[in-house]
């Protein structure tokens, strides 16, 4: 019998959103785990941190289970193992992945990557045309085949430090904000802060490069968004030691940078239902998926119930924050559990620090 993770991406609102979206919602599942596990436990990301709070919690914690210190981990290293390719020998590594800057008012917003269905023609064809820029900026493209068609890797000769933001942290918001920098621990932070606006000059010229480039002039014909920046992240500490799981269950590529091991104690799994809704603004299919997940939540609990299910630890995450609630194996049966203050799960899904 294995203990099992559930974890739960996009599902917390900041409160101006929930206090809509979850009216007139039931979810007894979760209601019935609330009232017999122990009082969650929450922790906030660090400001403008490179990992998002799912991320965060399966590769920053060390052992995949709740409790303990957050750290910063290179998420190019991370993409790069989930793509099937050898960890860089100093850790310099970046991934940059082709995006989309849209106009909005007075600022850049990054939309959703996952709408520019790039081909590997297309990617081949703008990398070419950027090459020499990174290069002269003194960064080294590595090949793009089929497996990194979406995130592309980029290294480093020089120790410089740089904390970029996975690019799911930042769709939707001001680019501006979330923009490569020096990480706050750094010994040499002028270096840092050099290499960082070196960078800034480097997009500037990419994007004017792929301004007026025939696969995008080709795209626009097309109807398609055009490709016209690079996203960076990475760098930080390299993963390991990386989380240990039996088996794991998910719709998230980057869970592949894990490797099964039968014996182990747990297994992960994700329930993705909300991503892809709350990065589009569909609310209404949003709200949907409440029904499922309580579905999916009632499975565990009877799970549970057949001893095929031991501890169920569930992740419920945000942008910016996470929430976990224990459900030993036997506090199902437990029913003086529910005595006392409960959380409703209308708190529970409405973030603290938004």
């Amino acid at each position: 019998m294995h203990d099992l993770d559930l974890v739960v991406p996009s599902v917390l609102l900041a409160p101006i959103l929930a206090s809509d979206l979850l009216r007139d919602q039931t979810m007894p599942n979760l209601g019935r785990v609330l009232a017999r596990a122990d009082a969650s436990e929450t922790f906030a990301l660090p400001p403008r941190a490179s990992l998002s709070p799912w991320q965060a919690w399966v590769f920053g914690r060390g052992s995949g289970s709740a409790g303990g210190e957050t750290a910063e981990v290179n998420i190019a290293e991370l993409w790069a193992m989930a793509c099937g390719l050898a960890p860089s020998r100093r850790g310099g590594r970046f991934v940059v992945e082709p995006a989309h800057f849209k106009v909005a008012n007075d600022h850049l917003r990054l939309d959703d990557p996952g709408v520019l269905d790039v081909t590997l023609a297309e990617a081949r064809a703008l990398a070419s045309a950027i090459e020499p820029v990174l290069v002269e900026a003194g960064w080294r493209l590595e090949p793009i085949e089929p497996v990194t068609l979406r995130h592309w890797f980029v290294t480093r000769d020089d120790d410089v430090s740089l904390s970029g933001a996975a690019i799911e942290r930042a769709i939707g918001d001001n680019v501006a904000e979330w923009q490569p920098r020096a990480p706050e621990e750094t010994t040499d932070r002028a270096a840092g802060d050099a290499a960082a606006l070196a960078w800034r000059r480097c997009v500037n010229e990419v994007q004017m490069l792929w301004f007026g480039h025939p696969v995008n002039e080709a795209r626009e014909l097309a109807g398609k968004p055009t490709i016209n920046t690079l996203w960076l992240s990475g760098n930080g500490a390299p993963p390991a030691p990386l989380p240990h799981y039996a088996a794991v269950d998910s719709g998230l590529p980057l869970l592949a940078a894990l490797s099964i091991e039968p014996e182990a104690p747990r297994k992960l799994e994700s329930f993705d239902g909300f991503i892809e809704p709350e990065r589009r603004g569909d609310w209404s299919g949003w709200r949907e998926q409440l029904a499922t997940l309580d579905e999916r939540i009632g499975g565990v609990l009877r799970e549970q119930s057949d001893k095929a299910v031991g501890a169920a630890t569930f992740v419920f995450c945000g942008r910016d924050e996470a929430r976990t609630v224990v459900l030993g194996a036997r506090d199902g049966a437990k029913f003086w559990r529910g005595w006392g203050r409960k959380p409703s799960f209308e708190e529970l899904l409405t973030a603290t620090g938004a």
